[in-house]
């Protein structure tokens, strides 16, 4: 399977409902991740070179709180494929937001453009999954090389784990 089959593949449960985060068992998404290694693909690039911050993540969080309270609203948040190619990138993701106009707003109004959303949440899932393996005895040096993860993000987790994880926690807690 292609990394961008395998991107588009963990994209909408990643984007609209990341409540995966508090488990750390992601095991579909550490695999996406991981096949990414040295990938010349511009949007596993991306996620790999951002930078989260704290405040990045308490938005990004609150995009999410509104979105999955929209889920009833529009059952496409949950249920649609965003593409039926394997071309799916960040801007499709982005796109697909875009074209309801209740989740871009939702996203706006959090702090977010609809773009950084979908960069920030696969950067806190990859960010999360590596702070699992960290946990189950992987090495740092390991999971940062293969996984091409943001050593600064995986700090950022460690440093903020138990914010996170009330975030998670009160995201989880949310209707679907």
């Amino acid at each position: 399977m292609s990394n961008v089959s395998m991107f588009r593949r963990v994209a909408l449960p990643a984007i609209i409902a990341c409540a995966a985060l508090a488990t750390f068992a992601l095991t579909p998404v550490q695999n996406a991740i991981a096949d990414s290694r040295g990938s010349a693909d511009p949007n596993f690039k991306e996620v790999a070179d951002y930078r989260l911050t704290i405040e990045v993540v308490r938005k990004w969080a609150k995009a999410v709180k509104e979105l999955k309270r929209m889920n009833g609203d529009h059952p496409e948040l949950a249920d649609a494929d965003i593409s039926d190619s394997d071309s799916a990138s960040l801007d499709d993701m982005a796109a697909f937001l875009d074209g309801i106009p209740e989740a871009r707003d939702a996203i706006r109004k959090a702090g977010l453009d609809t773009r950084e959303y979908v960069v920030v949440s696969f950067a806190v899932i990859q960010a999360a999954t590596a702070l699992w393996l960290m946990e189950q005895g992987t090495p740092r040096e390991k999971i940062t090389a293969d996984m091409s993860i943001h050593p600064a993000n995986l700090a950022l987790v460690e440093k903020h784990k138990a914010e996170i994880q009330a975030i998670t926690k009160e995201l989880e807690a949310l209707k679907e």
